[in-house]
């Protein structure tokens, strides 16, 4: 046996990422949400006892009631069929294992190996008390691993610890050898209930048992080293019973028991007594292990350990400090985990850590190092949000956030305070305190602009601390057309734009700060004129890099006024709105959001139409909705990253469209999302690229420039070919499963319609997967899917193709895995090239013969002819009645023979009359006969 190297306790600080935008900045247990798969989802029962993802990408799942196999969107289920010996042997999954040639082994509470036939889609068992002595009683099977030498190590319930090997050639288990506990041997095992296996880095073969302590196999000598607990020192495992066994990414290894949890710190083989460090829960101390059961361990790539306990939830080990951080179930909250009994965990090759529990089904911990910072109101928060609705947001060079909500206005100092303030605005506390504010903008001057819903526009003055309002509806006295403020743009001259509810749009000049009348100009909708404003409820307004002035309107579409016009008293409007007729009209006549991209575009997101691009030129547009991706057809808010891609805030959530590839990716709740649902005006980008998203329960930050990406190239599989009316095509999906990467697929004439199912295998996401197909030969680009996992084909010609299909990871990264099928579709068998080559061949042998009997024709006729003058001559006929006798044989009529001698009819029925009295016979017939009896050949 390898000796294990020495140990010793290393203090290392995990390192969690935490989004820099936080400024109160939680506690780690905050940071972590959960996604559930459970049987509404498709899981075939809510007690997951293993879970595993194969070679291929695939995670298969383990419960109480079959077998699944997950691909992120659907999930297949496998289970016991009485009447089919090639399914599983029994339903309840005790482990899951995939060998060193990528066999997937699943065995059963039953006894039983079965091994996954992927090319049929079936199982082959083999059930272990075959191998073993007839008093053997049922085995009761728990854990399935491989060792380096690919032998199977089972470790069962009831009968201690089988090994044995499997043999591809045969398909057979050979070797089949057990080990007991047996009191009289000191080195044997030490106990026959198995709970778990490892094998650790060095090769080892670690066994956990119920009881019996840890027993370490000494390969060479064929013996148990045991490590037991010890009574007397706390050095010592905490408890024999052993539960799991887990190794870490630094070799580090824990055991966790029914008395706590184990990190060995030092061992150095052979009989030297281990040392250990004890984790156990203690009640005085919230920090400590939740709870002494620790059923299932696994690391994620932070280095930090996940512990599944038996009642007390979830737990994560903060290595460092030795503090564990609880996850409990909570009924009120959906995104807690979903039961506190935890049978298993496991770290995919995405790096997302899943959990069986019992009775919950699946879950899937999401950390917020992919989530979007998340301002909103608190409970039991003196310093707190306390506003859900978020109307407009603004931050200044100082770094203050000036929030408007449905309550006024609070400020959040980002650099040096960590709580919101209540904004009082001197002279008009009210303003504060009770009204909604709309809009908030900053002047060429230093001053701050704000639009409230009531009380008019308000102008601050940040640095003096003074304030000017317009207030009331219009009138001469005070300017403004309304108190009901929506939208507010200040233009690079100077001038304020105010957009109202209902009274139109108001242009001032901030000159002259009592905004007196001729100062302030008003525009209205006008019926009789048609170059007015379209509508009187402006909802947003953009000046562009032309310094047009665009108005978005809630009924009359969109607005433009040209620069040369911004300054005159009845400015012109240009018209944009919704015809039902043209299709490269605008969308909707509702616009919420206006923006001009770097790179000239133009945008305009709108209520119910989703999101258009303005092409200036041909002055068309281009429509963009939830069927090519975007989240939602509301499309509240538009800003632009750094590297041109436009954020979206919807009504269904928030997208990334990147306008180079006409691709979006979502993001919704379980990324950390306020809501679904988002404001119109609420939304900002700062100077240093962070951009602001307000909804109805508070608002987000976040840097889409700092963002984790996702950088996982999830491989891309086939799942399913459908071909038209008929069931066959999942057969030759099996039959191709041993390299999903490519297939070999021939399809009859009749099956030339199809359609293809495929999967991305990242599981962060998978809904914001993205796929792409290209058909070789045909196609030299390639056909974007968005998040559409299926593509369908209507009558290909015949021939050869390569249809080839890609995808994304969740963050929209094209994985450099593809998958590909050479197609083959034969052709009608009329028109196949084997039907023209027998075609040939019937030809030419049909002409051949035909040449043939031709030849042979001639050559009878003139024999015949001989053998019938010779017959004749005896009866002392005419030359005339000789050829009517020649015509009376080949079947013509009285009438034809008249027309071929040119004689009449009449002179044909004398001739016929004389020759049948010399032949002495009564009919043509006869006549027949008479000639076939007396030739020596048969005329005929």
């Amino acid at each position: 046996m390898k000796k294990l190297k020495g140990k010793s306790i290393i203090s290392r600080t995990i390192k969690f990422a935490v989004v820099s935008l936080l400024i109160v900045f939680p506690a780690y247990g905050e940071n972590i949400r959960f996604k559930k798969i459970e049987t509404r989802h498709g899981l075939s029962q809510s007690v997951v006892t293993d879970i595993l993802q194969d070679h291929i990408g695939f995670l298969w799942i383990g419960t109480l009631d079959g077998l699944n196999k997950y691909d992120g969107i659907t999930i297949s289920v496998y289970k016991n069929d009485p009447d089919k010996p090639d399914s599983l042997d029994s339903n309840e999954i005790a482990s899951i294992m995939e060998d060193g040639d990528q066999n997937l082994w699943v065995s059963t509470a039953s006894g039983t190996l079965n091994r996954y036939d992927r090319e049929k889609d079936s199982f082959i068992r083999y059930p272990l008390k075959t191998f073993l002595a007839q008093e053997e009683p049922i085995i009761s099977i728990t854990k399935l691993i491989e060792d380096a030498k690919k032998r199977i190590w089972v470790g069962t319930k009831n009968r201690g610890l089988i090994r044995c090997a499997y043999d591809a050639e045969s398909e057979n288990l050979l070797d089949v050898i057990t080990f007991h506990s047996d009191k009289s041997i000191p080195d044997s095992l030490s106990h026959d209930y198995i709970r778990d296996l490892l094998i650790d880095r060095n090769g080892n073969l670690w066994i956990g048992t119920f009881g019996g302590g840890i027993n370490i196999f000494d390969d060479k000598n064929n013996r148990f080293i045991h490590t037991l607990n010890d009574p007397d020192t706390t050095e010592s495992l905490s408890s024999n019973v052993i539960l799991s066994l887990y190794e870490d990414s630094l070799g580090t290894i824990w055991v966790g028991t029914d008395s706590g949890l184990n990190e060995l710190v030092f061992y150095k083989g052979n009989d030297t007594p281990a040392v250990f460090k004890r984790y156990r829960h203690d009640k005085e101390n919230p920090s400590s292990l939740g709870h002494d059961y620790v059923y299932a361990i696994a690391e994620d790539k932070s280095g930090g350990l996940w512990l599944g306990t038996y009642g007390g939830g979830l737990d994560f080990l903060e290595r460092g400090n030795d503090t564990f951080t609880h996850f409990q179930h909570d009924p009120s909250d959906n995104e807690s985990i979903s039961s506190d009994t935890i049978l298993s965990l496991f770290r995919d090759r995405s790096q997302l850590i899943w959990a069986g529990t019992l009775g919950g089904g699946l879950n899937k911990i999401f950390s917020m190092e992919k989530r979007f910072a998340h301002f909103k109101a608190e409970d039991n928060n003196p310093d707190k949000l306390d506003a859900d609705m978020v109307f407009s947001l603004y931050e200044d060079k100082k770094g203050i956030v000036y929030i408007g909500t449905n309550k006024g206005i609070f400020l959040l100092h980002r650099n040096k305070e960590k709580a919101y303030k209540p904004w009082l605005l001197p002279g008009l506390p009210e303003v504060s305190n009770s009204s909604r504010i709309k809009a908030l903008k900053a002047g060429t001057d230093g001053h701050l602009w704000i639009g409230s819903f009531g009380f008019g526009l308000i102008r601050w003055d940040l640095s003096a601390g003074r304030m000017d309002q317009f207030y009331g509806k219009y009138s001469k006295k005070n300017g403004l057309s309304s108190n009901y403020i929506n939208t507010i743009c200040v233009d690079k001259a100077g001038f304020i734009w105010v957009g109202t509810e209902d009274a139109g749009l108001n242009r001032i000049n901030p000159e002259n700060a009592a905004l007196n009348e001729s100062l302030t100009f008003h525009f209205f909708y006008d019926p009789a004129e048609t170059k007015s404003l379209s509508d009187n409820n402006v909802r947003c307004l953009f000046e562009d890099l032309e310094e047009n002035i665009w108005i978005g309107t809630r009924h009359g579409g969109l607005n433009k006024i040209e620069c040369s016009q911004k300054t005159k008293r009845h400015p012109e409007f240009f018209h944009f709105k919704n015809d039902p007729d043209n299709p490269n009209s605008i969308s909707a006549n509702h616009i919420l959001s206006i923006y001009e991209s770097q790179s000239g575009n133009f945008w305009i997101g709108t209520s119910g139409g989703g999101l258009n691009r303005f092409d200036r030129e041909n002055q068309t547009f281009i429509h963009y909705t939830e069927k090519d991706g975007l989240s939602g057809n509301t499309v509240y808010g538009i800003e632009e990253d750094e590297e041109g891609r436009l954020w979206l805030s919807t009504n269904r959530g928030i997208s990334r469209f990147d306008p180079r590839i006409d691709s979006f990716i979502r993001y919704d709740m379980d990324a950390g999302l306020q809501d679904r649902e988002f404001n119109a005006g609420a939304y900002y980008k700062n100077s240093r690229g962070e951009i602001f998203f307000g909804g109805i329960n508070g608002f987000n930050v976040f840097d889409p420039d700092k963002k984790k990406k996702n950088l996982y190239h999830p491989p891309l599989v086939v799942t399913k070919l459908l071909l038209e009316n008929s069931m066959d095509g999942k057969e030759l999906i099996r039959k191709n499963q041993k390299n999903p990467e490519e297939m070999e697929v021939h399809l009859p004439y009749k099956h030339r319609s199809f359609s293809i199912r495929f999967a991305s295998l990242d599981f962060t996401r998978p809904s914001e997967n993205q796929y792409a197909y290209r058909v070789e030969p045909v196609d030299e680009n390639w056909h974007f899917l968005g998040f559409k996992n299926e593509v369908s084909f209507s009558h290909l010609k015949p021939g050869r193709y390569t249809i080839r299909i890609k995808g994304t990871n969740s963050d929209g990264i094209w994985s450099r895995h593809e998958a590909s099928i050479n197609l083959r579709i034969s052709p009608l068998f009329w028109k196949s090239p084997l039907f023209s080559a027998l075609l040939f061949v019937f030809l030419m042998v049909s002409l051949y013969t035909a040449v043939k009997i031709r030849a042979r024709f001639l050559f009878l006729k003139k024999e015949h002819k001989i053998d019938i003058l010779a017959v004749l001559n005896t009866y002392d006929l005419s030359k005339r009645e000789l050829e009517i006798v020649e015509h009376i044989i080949r079947g013509k009529s009285n009438n034809e023979i008249a027309d071929t001698l040119f004689i009449s009819q009449g002179t044909v029925k004398n001739h016929i009359y004389n020759i049948f009295k010399k032949l002495r016979v009564k009919n043509r017939i006869q006549v027949i006969q008479l000639l076939r009896k007396k030739s020596h050949k048969n005329i005929l």
